[in-house]
């Protein structure tokens, strides 16, 4: 509606121009009750400035608040299919289903939710980091997200052995999960700047003042990613665990050589 596209403005306005980070947090809350409000046809601008808010925004408060809004968008995907569904399955007079997942997850591609929690484990502040892994953990917990992309690989590899033996081929398929295992140590042994290349597309924001536009990743490239970010993330942990227990060992050395803690018999 008229009404809609108005206020969508206003939002839009604010979260560029406003210098006040206390008016543009009050804002994203509002973005965040909004999404589950607004029509279909305006919906996919106001995602635009949920993926501006994370990406962009220089106030911590702001990114760590957008995990709400993203949550809130997969909660209207799950709705909105969910209601579909109903109305189809009536239809057909048939026993109601849940949503198709497949559907669902595509959805989460095109709509951005996969670009904006990667972009939130990626922050350089660590509550928004911490939020945004919260809420992706659970997201890939309840889509089984992982399991959904290994399914898909084998799928693909049953239609191309399929092809393949429909061309006299006789080899048998045998799927490996070391396959999956190679995949990721290639993504873990990439560099930084092959993973991270072409996600968001930088702009002089200061100049144009729009909103930042962001490349969308699909799901076999949100699991690449997001797990290469888990490995660094265990190595850095292991890295403290061997600083802390060094610093441990230096310390007992030195309260021995000045007999700190020792006892006279």
């Amino acid at each position: 509606t008229t009404e809609e596209l108005e206020f969508i403005t206003k939002i839009e306005a604010t979260m560029l121009f406003d210098q006040e980070a206390i008016v543009r947090r009050i804002c994203i809350d509002v973005l965040s009750a909004f999404v589950l409000k607004i029509s279909e046809e305006n919906l996919n601008h106001l995602l635009n400035i949920g993926l501006h808010a994370i990406s962009s925004d220089l106030d911590w408060e702001v990114k760590k608040k957008s995990a709400k809004f993203w949550s809130n968008v997969v909660t209207r995907l799950k709705t909105d299919f969910t209601a579909r569904n109903e109305l189809n399955n009536f239809a057909a007079k048939k026993q109601l289903t849940c949503y198709d997942d497949e559907q669902l997850i595509t959805a989460l591609e095109s709509h951005g939710v996969l670009t904006a929690l990667l972009l939130g484990c990626q922050d350089y502040e660590a509550a928004v980091r911490e939020e945004y892994i919260v809420l992706t953990e659970a997201i890939m917990q309840e889509f089984d997200l992982a399991q959904h992309s290994l399914n898909k690989l084998r799928k693909l590899d049953l239609e191309d052995s399929s092809k393949g033996n429909m061309r006299g081929t006789t080899e048998d398929f045998d799927y490996e999960e070391e396959d999956i295992v190679d995949t990721i140590e290639s993504v873990v042994e990439a560099e930084d700047s092959d993973l991270l290349k072409n996600l968001v597309v930088k702009q002089d924001q200061e100049a144009k003042k729009e909103l930042t536009k962001v490349k969308k990743q699909d799901l076999n490239e949100f699991l690449q990613e997001y797990t290469s970010l888990e490995q660094k993330a265990k190595k850095v942990e292991e890295g403290r665990s061997e600083a802390d227990t060094l610093v441990s060992i230096l310390e007992d050395i030195i309260h021995s050589d000045s007999g700190d803690g020792l006892v006279e018999i």
